[in-house]
């Protein structure tokens, strides 16, 4: 069986809490947090509208994350929210930063509106990596749902299969 990291950003608690629901599943995986260090600023509509959502939320933001973790494993699995059609910039930064050359590699995100082109913007920082599955949860969370579950078994199944 494989190690298993998993780096994932939450806001709202929707990403995170799929990371412990696959933790639950296996207790072997190590998570990897990153931690928001600014405050996230509540905007209004008018400044959006003026400033453009894309240029507000992809301001630079303070974050930690110990990617140490990642050379133990031999799989990682990358959470995110998607905020404005886009992977927030602490994920990319993270992501772009570190070999995941030799990885097994899996994702899901969670949204509200649209996942947009979520599988495409991980392939433009990870071209080297070997993606094994993707799933798009739409909020709000209904984890007693089949669906749900079988969602959170096939991420870990398709990381646990030969290659």
């Amino acid at each position: 069986m494989r190690s298993i990291g998993i780096i994932y950003l939450t806001l709202s608690g929707n990403t995170e809490h799929i990371a412990l629901r696959l933790k639950e599943l296996d207790p072997s995986i190590k998570l990897i947090p990153i931690k928001i260090l600014d405050k996230i600023p509540r905007f209004k509509w008018r400044q959006i509208v003026k400033y453009g959502a894309r240029t507000i939320m992809n301001r630079p933001i303070k974050y930690e994350c110990d990617v140490s973790v990642i050379d133990d494993v031999d799989s990682i699995i990358i959470g995110s929210p998607i905020w404005v059609g886009r992977i927030p910039s602490p994920v990319r930064d993270i992501i772009s930063s570190i070999d995941l050359k030799d990885k097994k590699i899996a994702a899901y995100c969670t949204f509200d509106t649209d996942p947009a082109d979520f599988k495409d913007q991980l392939y433009a920082f990870t071209d080297s990596a070997l993606f094994s599955a993707f799933h798009a949860f739409k909020e709000p969370l209904n984890d007693q749902s089949p669906q749900f579950k079988k969602a959170l078994y096939s991420i870990l199944t398709a990381l646990n299969s030969s290659e």
